[in-house]
């Protein structure tokens, strides 16, 4: 039940505004708000609550709400996969809900399918890299329902995920009404239009500036057609931790952070074709349970955090000369653990929770050298006392 207010806390969904009738809008269209992932966005918040309604139904989890226009969306997950019965095509364990962003009244409901097919074809893009076919997904029961992102009308989801070890279709719904326009399911095996996605919501999706959806799972980056969800291509890629397979996107070039040979390495892709162009140097730290994001100058951050200690979490920066990925600086991560989404400043600071769980400012990047990571650790020291926060649109900066 939706309760329209000026001023309740808590959560379904939340949402806060200087008042109704002049909420400013600002999308947030993917996991990372923009296809740099730093959850930077234009719009001036409130310094104080001021929330006009809150509510939503039961959820297991809290999944992340996306914003296009008017139209908040949202996944509200009341039961789990291993408990859903084999053979039921259509479930309602975790419908995709579309509410208003000004009243938080539901605007539609959708339940995306099973897609149960187990005895899939090889991919002969996949057969021979890395592992054998029996290691890659493609035979698990489909997972719970998850939103990739929205753009120009469009809502992309999928049931895949889990670690990376269930492969589902993607679909593509209309955001005005939660019609299925499309999904890469096909007809089954053998079917040369079918596409999956092993990829799951802590990774989420990005897109290309013409809307067309770029989809990084563990062993592949995938681009797709935004109007007829034809796979433009596919590229192997191999992530860190599978869980965790993140891109960010700026310019023609899609960045990720890979294992290659034992250690991890930036990679940038072409975003036009796939190609692999070329990598970083190796990063040192703890497992990468983060994905990279942009700054603003067109920087590349790559937080290797996984709340352990100041010798294994670390931030890296890198700068793309657009022949090679070269390092600037690694400096002390001073906290954002495994999943943690961290945002950039209208400044080019960049912000994170900090391991005591208060907010902490990592640099001021723009007024130092690039190389000058102990001054960048004393800028972190020094603190500051606000957020930009990469799962929620908040613009207080510090």
């Amino acid at each position: 039940m939706i309760m329209p207010t000026r001023c309740l806390v808590g959560l379904a969904a939340t949402v806060c505004s200087l008042s109704l009738a002049h909420a400013q809008l600002q999308d947030w269209n993917n996991i990372g708000g923009n296809a740099q992932q730093n959850g930077l966005v234009s719009v001036v918040g409130p310094d104080a609550p001021d929330l006009l309604w809150q509510g939503g139904e039961f959820s297991y989890i809290p999944w992340q709400p996306f914003i296009e226009g008017r139209r908040l969306f949202t996944v509200r997950q009341n039961e789990f996969p291993s408990n859903i019965e084999l053979g039921n095509s259509v479930s309602a364990d975790s419908p995709i809900i579309a509410m208003n962003l000004d009243t938080g009244a539901e605007l539609w409901r959708a339940n995306l399918p099973f897609d149960q097919i187990k005895d899939v074809p090889p991919d002969p893009e996949l057969d021979d890299f890395l592992f054998p076919r029996s290691w890659l997904p493609e035979n698990a029961t489909d997972w719970t329902a998850w939103i990739v992102g929205v753009s120009n009308g469009r809502l992309y989801a999928s049931r895949s995920g889990n670690g990376g070890s269930v492969a589902s279709p993607l679909y593509c719904l209309d955001a005005a009404t939660g019609a299925i326009l499309w999904s890469t399911a096909g007809t089954g095996p053998g079917d040369p239009n079918r596409s999956t996605i092993h990829t799951g919501t802590y990774s989420g999706g990005l897109f290309a500036p013409n809307g067309d959806p770029v989809i990084a799972s563990p062993t592949y980056i995938d681009r797709y057609d935004k109007l007829t969800g034809a796979r433009l291509w596919r590229t192997p890629r191999q992530a860190d931790v599978w869980e965790y397979a993140s891109a960010a996107i700026f310019g023609n070039a899609v960045y990720v952070a890979d294992l290659v040979g034992g250690s991890t390495r930036l990679k940038r892709f072409n975003l036009t074709t796939g190609e692999f162009e070329y990598q970083g140097p190796p990063m040192s730290g703890g497992n990468l349970e983060n994905g990279p994001f942009i700054g603003l100058d067109g920087r590349i951050y790559v937080p290797q955090a996984q709340n352990l200690d100041a010798s294994q979490d670390l931030l890296h920066s890198f700068t793309d000369t657009g022949t090679e990925i070269v390092r600037n600086w690694v400096a002390v991560a001073h906290g954002g653990g495994a999943a943690a989404r961290w945002g950039v400043g209208p400044d080019g600071s960049i912000y994170s929770m900090s391991w005591t769980g208060t907010p902490s400012v990592i640099a001021q990047i723009t007024r130092m050298p690039a190389a000058a990571a102990s001054r960048i650790e004393s800028a972190a020291k020094g603190g500051g006392t606000k957020i930009i926060v990469a799962d929620a649109p908040v613009s207080a900066t510090a």
